[in-house]
């Protein structure tokens, strides 16, 4: 079966999030920069980003849509305001072409751009805190911290993965959190 298990070892865990603190980071810092002056030196080079995201995105997105409507339905209920939302998009938005055209009739320019600046000043945010993460050493004790909440979360009868937080699963958690 797929999901999480709580036997998610607190070692490999301490290990992955300070070889991210170490070597993800900065190598992270570095793509955005170069990202940065390619956009610079080429004017169209998020045209052409977004195009090859998209051919690669898409078939994804059409993969995991089942995923993400049970994930609604999970946490929101079959006949709730997001499962109408979600079909609505689903109706309207059956292409790329369809998710830019909409974005264009419905969010002015300024408010694009907006969105964008926002959009960076939210990584240089990320950097900011992560710095601050890794500098104050807390990786281990958050990688302990979940892997209790993981082995509290995780019950062979009741939530036999984690692979949905509702239900019995987000109930365990829940209680953990709450304790």
């Amino acid at each position: 079966s797929s999901g999480i298990n709580a036997e998610w070892p607190l070692r490999p865990g301490s290990k992955l999030g300070n070889l991210a603190c170490a070597h993800a980071l900065p190598c992270f810092k570095h793509v955005v920069k170069q990202i940065a002056d390619c956009a610079r030196a080429d004017e169209s080079f998020y045209t052409k980003a977004a195009e090859k995201a998209r051919a690669r995105l898409e078939p994804l997105i059409v993969e995991n849509l089942g995923s993400v409507k049970n994930s609604l339905i999970c946490h929101f209920g079959e006949k709730s305001d997001a499962m109408t939302l979600f079909s609505l998009i689903q109706d309207r938005i059956t292409s790329y072409d369809d998710l830019v055209t909409l974005m264009n009739t419905h969010i002015s320019g300024d408010t694009q751009d907006s969105l964008v600046a926002g959009a960076k000043s939210g990584i240089y945010d990320f950097f900011d805190g992560s710095n601050d993460f890794c500098d104050a050493g807390c990786v281990h004790k958050t990688t302990k911290y979940f892997k209790k909440l993981f082995i509290a979360t995780h019950d062979a009868e009741t939530c036999p993965t984690i692979e949905f937080y509702c239900g019995d699963c987000q109930a365990n958690a829940e209680s953990f959190i709450m304790g």
